[in-house]
């Protein structure tokens, strides 16, 4: 209990005698100096007293705590915790653009004060085979969709090749309508006839859906070769809160793109649990890198602002996938041990400020060493 206030008072005596060698051989320094200055040459006794002070003066820092090495090492500390934070701490969000390909996915649309129109560019009309919508609840005609259920085919053009070369004789779609101020989700999928693939997409919502069809029909005599003077095209429109449409291009190798530039809240890529994921990229904004999609991954993507389908078509029957995130506030790669796709706080400096970060740590460098060269001294 008494060793403390004793070895406190020893390490002060031991602190007041050094700072007292130190004055003393502060001034014996001026001395010299102003010798030195004067033109006078140093005294021997004079430089054997300056060495001796200087071995005491070594010989007593022992007793002194050594501040320059503790300030060293916290100083050290600072700088590991700072890296440490700056590559640990993520990016609250970030932009993200996504390209794959899917066996489905699933997305909800975002509200609109206007009616969406599919195919997403006016005045665009789609050239299909063969079109099937389940679902219905309304059709006009009366009598186009028996039992809920539309099934529309591409006519076949008989007659001389010259005049069936002047007609079109595949199913057109020609909208699809969303009311506004209503939600709605999509699910989409590949659709198969026969060898043939195509989209199978079910969209449900609030409000009901409505669709547009044209097909060829004969308005001449039977029997005769339909041309373009004894054919029309009939308008079918069927609608339903939850529809349920297989698109099939009219010619097996062609393309065919549904949704452009769709706003979108939500999006998933996984059905009953599993990936649907076969190939892909997405490629993360802000510093962030470009990640290899492959089959089994699952991505989970959640974003603050609303994001952009630019692009859902079936390409050499694969279902296709384009999307753009502005503001991404999730984005995780798997399923059990998930990765943060977004970057790191270190990656946005470096890709925003790569130079400016560069010349604040090298200006930090300098000034810390010159500090401590100026208190050695």
């Amino acid at each position: 209990m008494d060793s403390s206030p004793s070895g406190n008072t020893s390490r002060d005596r031991s602190r007041a005698a050094l700072d007292a060698l130190r004055r003393a051989r502060a001034d014996l320094i001026g001395k010299l100096r102003q010798q030195v200055t004067s033109g006078e040459a140093p005294s021997p006794t004079s430089l054997a007293r300056l060495t001796h002070l200087d071995e005491v003066s070594k010989a007593l820092k022992s007793l002194e705590p050594n501040r320059k090495r503790a300030t060293d090492l916290v100083a050290l500390g600072v700088a590991t915790l700072v890296l440490l934070a700056l590559c640990l701490i993520r990016l609250p969000h970030a932009p993200l653009d996504v390209t794959l390909r899917a066996t489905s996915l699933k997305f909800d649309l975002l509200p609109t004060t206007t009616t969406t129109l599919l195919p997403g560019e006016a005045g665009q009309t789609l050239s299909l085979g063969q079109a099937v919508v389940s679902g219905v609840e309304d059709a006009s005609p009366g009598d186009a969709a028996p039992g809920g259920r539309l099934e529309l085919n591409a006519e076949t053009v008989d007659g001389d090749k010259t005049a069936g070369a002047k007609l079109d004789p595949s199913v057109r779609l020609y909208a699809i309508q969303l009311s506004p101020d209503a939600k709605f989700s999509v699910h989409t999928r590949i659709a198969y006839s026969g060898d043939t693939r195509g989209l199978d997409i079910a969209a449900e919502g609030a409000s009901p859906i409505e669709a547009d069809f044209g097909r060829l029909i004969r308005v001449g005599a039977p029997g005769q070769p339909l041309t373009v003077s004894n054919s029309a095209i009939q308008q079918v429109s069927v609608r339903g809160k939850t529809l349920r449409f297989a698109l099939y291009p009219a010619e097996k190798q062609s393309d065919l793109a549904v949704f452009r530039n769709t706003a979108i809240s939500s999006v998933s890529f996984e059905e009953a649990g599993d990936p649907t994921i076969l190939s892909g990229v997405a490629d993360v904004g802000d510093g962030g890198q470009n990640f290899q999609l492959r089959p089994s991954d699952l991505l989970t993507v959640r974003s603050a602002k609303p994001m952009i389908v630019r692009a859902l078509s079936l390409q050499d029957g694969q279902l296709n996938f384009i999307m753009s995130a502005p503001e991404a506030t999730v984005l995780r790669l798997g399923r059990d041990s998930p990765k943060d796709l977004r970057p790191s706080l270190l990656q946005w400096l470096l890709f925003h400020w790569p130079n400016e970060l560069y010349a604040t740590v090298s200006a930090a460098v300098a000034a810390w060493l010159a500090v401590r060269r100026w208190w050695e001294t």
